[in-house]
Formats: structure tokens, C-alpha cells, sequence
């Protein structure tokens, strides 16, 4: 009855935020506001667990560059300001600078600035990318971005459900949950989808076949990195925000490898359509 009910959790958790995460991609504005928000909430777990354990990151700079990067490349793709614009950018080495200046204690200031740096590149960048790829025909397009949301949650879904009635062989040591048995399932899944979309767009069975393997493959790499987070800081989740699903960081760990992987590959495919 306990594994019934989490499992229950976690799907209405999951089917709700699904909703809600598909209805705000459809108009540019509220899938801005939606990623933001994510992105925030994510940087807000990450911080949180640094200083749980000892550290005493800059989140309050943290969350200014971040959401400062995100909505500056979400406006130039957008192309709502030039991209010139860009060039701010460059003003934030010198005011950290400056900050630094007036800091006492500076080694561990630096531990703690290069933490909170590192949140920067792994939660605020890959979705600040994610603007590159909605944006990349000139104007707003969510296709590409559902395709992202639909492989990602088809191979976990079909993974976590492979690897729970059949799961015997540990993927790694370092998330004893996942197993090669779950990969299997979630590549089967994967394959299905991918004949499901070519038939129903007439497209290239290659092109989503490619696309769901990234989304497959790096997506694992992706989980078992913030495992890897949690585990050097002995926790289970991120947070408790989402009921059965831990916290934002824990949901969104994946797309925070794949955005890149699939910007690039988009970026790379273009030269031979």
C-alpha cells in the first residue's frame, strides 16, 4: 500500500505539473515567466544545499546573474533588443570585483563565489540556451521544446517503471535506484515514439530517432550528476517541494544536460535539411 500510494503521488504530481508546464509553453510570455521561475527555484535548491552543509554561497548574486542571463537571451532572441546587448555581460567580472574589494575573509569568499558561479553555469546557462532554441527560426516555436518535455518524460516514465518490475543490474554506484534493465525500457519507449512521430509528421524516423537517444542518453548523465550533488552531501532530494518527485532541482535535472546537447544538435542538423 506504501509503494501504491508514493507511486499515486507521484503521478498526479507529475501529471499536474506536466499540465501546467504545457499550457504556459504555448504563448512566448508565460513560457518565460514558467522558466524563470523554474530557473529560480532550482538556483534556490542548490544554494540552499551548500549552506546546509557548511557553505555560505552568494545566492543573492547568484539569482541576479542567472535571471539577468535568462531574460537577456530570452529578449535578443526574441529579438526585442539587439544583440548587442550581449556586451553587459561582460560588466559582471568587474563589479565582482569590485564587491571583492571590501571582503575580509577572501579565501573562503572565492570557495564560496566559484560555488555559487558553478550554479550559475549548470542551472542558469542551459536554459538561457533553451531562448536559442524556441527562438531559433526568429520567432517563438514551441515544437522543438515539447519534443524535449515528451522524450524526457517517456524515457524516465517507462525507465522508472522497467527498472521497478524488472530492474536488477545497478547502472552506478552512484544512483543505486537506476538500472540498465530502466535504460532498456526507456530506449524501447524511445524507439516507439520515435516511428509514433515520423509516421504522424511524415518526417525523418533518423531525425527523432537521434533526438531521443540524446534525450535518453545525456538525460541519464544528466540525473546521475545531481545524484552525484546529493550524494557527496548525504540527501535523498533536492527539496520536498514536489510531492514524490523531491524537489525542482531533482525534476529538472535532466533538462538541465540535454538543452545543450540537443541546441547543438539542431544547430548541426540545419546544414543538411
Amino acid at each position: 500500500m506504501l509503494i501504491n500510494s508514493k507511486f499515486y503521488l507521484r503521478l498526479l504530481t507529475g501529471l499536474f505539473g506536466s499540465g501546467l508546464l504545457l499550457i504556459s509553453i504555448l504563448n512566448p510570455w508565460t513560457y518565460f515567466v514558467i522558466f524563470l521561475v523554474i530557473l529560480i527555484s532550482c538556483l534556490k535548491e542548490y544554494y540552499f544545499i551548500l549552506r546546509d552543509n557548511g557553505f555560505r554561497p552568494f545566492s543573492f548574486l547568484g539569482f541576479v546573474i542567472g535571471s539577468y542571463l535568462f531574460t537577456l537571451s530570452f529578449l535578443v532572441s526574441a529579438k526585442l533588443i539587439p544583440s548587442t546587448y550581449y556586451i553587459s555581460l561582460l560588466t559582471i567580472f568587474p563589479i565582482v570585483c569590485i564587491v571583492f574589494l571590501y571582503i575580509k575573509n577572501l579565501s573562503n569568499s572565492l570557495i564560496n563565489l566559484s560555488l555559487s558561479f558553478a550554479g550559475i553555469i549548470y542551472i542558469a546557462l542551459p536554459f538561457s540556451i533553451l531562448n536559442l532554441i524556441t527562438f531559433k527560426t526568429g520567432s517563438y516555436s514551441y515544437d522543438d521544446l515539447l519534443l524535449i518535455l515528451i522524450y524526457t518524460w517517456v524515457s524516465e516514465s517507462f525507465a522508472y517503471i522497467g527498472g521497478k518490475k524488472f530492474g536488477k543490474k545497478k547502472l552506478s554506484y552512484i544512483s543505486p535506484g537506476k538500472t540498465w534493465e530502466g535504460v532498456f525500457f526507456g530506449f524501447l519507449a524511445n524507439i516507439i515514439l520515435s516511428l509514433s512521430l515520423s509516421h504522424y509528421y511524415n518526417n525523418s524516423f533518423i531525425f527523432y530517432l537521434i533526438f531521443g537517444l540524446i534525450v535518453l542518453i545525456i538525460g541519464i548523465f544528466g540525473d546521475l550528476f545531481e545524484s552525484l550533488i546529493k550524494r557527496g552531501f548525504s540527501l535523498k532530494d533536492s527539496s520536498n517541494k514536489l510531492p514524490g518527485h523531491g524537489g525542482y532541482l531533482d525534476r529538472f535535472d535532466s533538462l538541465l544536460f540535454i538543452i545543450p546537447f540537443i541546441y547543438f544538435y539542431l544547430l548541426f542538423i540545419k546544414h543538411f535539411i
